[in-house]
């Protein structure tokens, strides 16, 4: 991911892809494969939504290419072929080895900026949210609750990113936001607070590495994290359950959450720092986590990029005839069982 920034910079700088929060080395390919998202998905949704073909090495060892490029020496669009892409997006390398793929990208506007939105009313989120995202005027927006630093203990900050191509219409796109939550601050259940250019920067970084500061919270460098996929009005039933399950673990919580395809779905990511050197300490965020996707499954939400214990969480609430399909599927790709096996397997 961080040779494709480096690239767009150096032969493309007019041109962006979405970006993940993660490490440069993440790569493109896995990122999308387990519907990742990044800076563009408020607008654009999932990045696996952003591919637009794919080459898959098949577990019978024949070479098959889907989209555009199975006809044309283009790879502009999945569309109007069957789209035989979701046979591979999710399956975690059961059903194939994707050795090629092609993304969109996006124009990159000259100006960027973040406003941050603060309340402690996690009921009204869901509302805060698609007020913004009515507007049209936000390229990202993440939501972020956590125990350090201390003053934003109990407060939700909702950091809005907004792009432009000259001052005009960047003061034009703040306006409407400051103005689209006008009724909150005016009832004083939330307001905008003033960011000094040097905390900007830091929340404008893509992808945004203060995140791993959170990881020495417990010193011994220990963070992990589990994710959802939710509707955006079950954001105040997430942010309880996260609190709780901190609680209930001695651990100090920490949750980021990107709004996906205009507020369509919730990327959910509850996070626990833990001591590596402590055994207890590091049972604490095991269990944790786990809670952390029961939980998640409670409310009615779906645990996202899981290991093998997730995926049993998963498929014991999945409709039986669509894990039996899945199942079909797999066998025909794979009729020998080689690929990946211990993904997407009934215990």
């Amino acid at each position: 991911m961080g040779r494709l920034q480096a690239h767009l910079q150096k032969k493309y700088p007019h041109l962006k892809h979405s970006i993940p929060d993660a490490p440069p080395m993440a790569t493109i390919a896995g990122n999308i494969l387990i519907h990742g998202s990044g800076h563009l998905s408020q607008a654009t949704g999932f990045h696996s939504e952003m591919l637009n073909g794919l080459e898959v090495v098949l577990p019978t060892g024949e070479i098959c290419r889907i989209g555009s490029c199975s006809t044309s020496p283009y790879w502009f669009s999945r569309a109007p072929l069957p789209d035989l892409a979701g046979l591979f997006i999710g399956w975690f390398g059961t059903t194939g080895v994707i050795t090629k793929l092609a993304i969109k990208l996006y124009p990159r506007p000259a100006l960027k900026d973040v406003l941050v939105f603060v309340t402690e009313e996690a009921d009204i989120i869901p509302d805060i949210l698609l007020k913004i995202v009515d507007t049209e005027m936000a390229e990202d927006l993440v939501v972020v609750a956590s125990e350090y630093p201390s003053w934003t203990r109990d407060l939700q900050l909702t950091m809005i990113n907004i792009t432009a191509n000259s001052d005009a219409e960047m003061n034009f796109k703040q306006g409407i936001i400051r103005e689209c939550l006008h009724s909150y601050a005016k009832d004083k259940s939330g307001g905008f607070i003033d960011m000094p250019l040097m905390m900007k920067g830091v929340l404008l970084e893509t992808p945004m590495r203060t995140v791993t500061r959170f990881a020495d919270a417990r010193e011994g460098g220990g963070f992990e994290y589990v994710g959802a996929i939710m509707p955006v009005g079950l954001f105040p039933q997430g942010y309880q359950a996260g609190v709780e399950i901190a609680a209930r673990h001695e651990l100090p919580y920490s949750m980021v959450i990107r709004v996906i395809g205009r507020c369509h779905s919730l990327m959910f990511a509850y996070g626990y720092p833990f001591n590596r050197g402590d055994s207890d300490d590091v049972e604490k965020a095991r269990q944790a986590l786990h809670d952390s996707n029961l939980a998640s499954l409670e409310i009615g939400a779906i645990p996202w990029k899981t290991e093998e214990p997730g995926q049993q969480l998963i498929i014991k609430q999945m409709d039986p005839e669509t894990l039996a399909l899945m199942n079909r599927v797999r066998s025909l790709l794979d009729p020998n069982g080689i690929m990946n096996p211990g993904n997407w397997e009934e215990k």
